[in-house]
């Protein structure tokens, strides 16, 4: 007993500090936004106003939320913008909480894969911490005070999520549970690619990782029809970016 006591006192200790880690990094973090929140639009966000006065009057398609910008189609990002002037009167108080949302799903989702695989509640905490401190940046500060970015913080929270499902899913011996994964690490590519442009390479990730792995032919196979209809459905009638950077939507 003593024996087990005296190697539960370095758990502990490690407990205690990787808590004081991510206590001052999301406190920071949060800091950081709530001095840097202002309600006046930033950026390009003055470049949405026209879509977004179509979508208050209900005057938007899917072909709208589907338009690109550069060389991104913010789907997502245009139903964020949507929500926050037509619930929340364009406070950008919506926007700051996804971003700080993303940011902490994002150190979770770490968390989560660590867990599985050393079902280690201290390792767990201590991936919780790094992660949770370095997913609030404060060296890439504009993504946590530019409301209008925060697409640029959701892509890496879906393709992390799209990943981990992807690989639980080719460990499970359980079929249902194969499914599920695919099922979920799909979705969650596809809303990573409609997120942001780079979201695509989440397809490649996912598609390599389901052939290392084994993962059973009828799910892969599946995988690749997902991706090739979602590539196919991002390429339809694009152009290069210099022609769409005046026009978001």
């Amino acid at each position: 007993m003593n024996a087990a006591r005296r190697r539960s006192v370095p758990s502990v200790a490690f407990a205690i500090f990787y808590t004081i880690v991510l206590a001052i990094g999301v406190t920071l973090g949060i800091r950081t936004m709530v001095d840097g929140y202002s309600p006046i639009p930033s950026i390009d966000l003055w470049a949405f106003f026209d879509f977004i006065e179509r979508g208050l009057d209900r005057d938007v398609g899917l072909s709208d939320l589907w338009a690109q910008w550069n060389e991104h189609r913010f789907l997502l990002a245009r139903l964020h913008f949507l929500a926050d002037y037509g619930i929340f009167e364009g406070r950008n108080v919506y926007l700051y909480a996804w971003i700080a949302a993303s940011c902490l799903l994002l150190a979770a989702t770490f968390a989560v894969a660590v867990w599985f695989d050393t079902c280690d509640s201290v390792l767990t905490l201590g991936a919780l911490a790094v992660a949770g401190t370095a997913a609030l940046p404060l060296a890439g500060v504009e993504n946590l005070t530019s409301a209008v970015q925060v697409q640029f913080v959701q892509v890496f929270l879906w393709a992390t999520v799209s990943i981990l499902a992807i690989v639980l899913a080719a460990r499970s011996p359980v079929p249902r549970r194969q499914a599920l994964g695919c099922g979920v690490s799909a979705l969650a590519a596809l809303v990573a690619t409609y997120s942001l442009a780079n979201g695509l390479t989440t397809w490649v990730i996912v598609l390599v990782l389901a052939a290392l792995l084994r993962m059973d032919g009828r799910w892969t196979v599946g995988l690749v029809i997902a991706a090739l209809v979602t590539g196919a459905s991002y390429l339809w009638h694009y152009e290069s970016s210099d022609r769409t950077l005046s026009d978001p939507g």
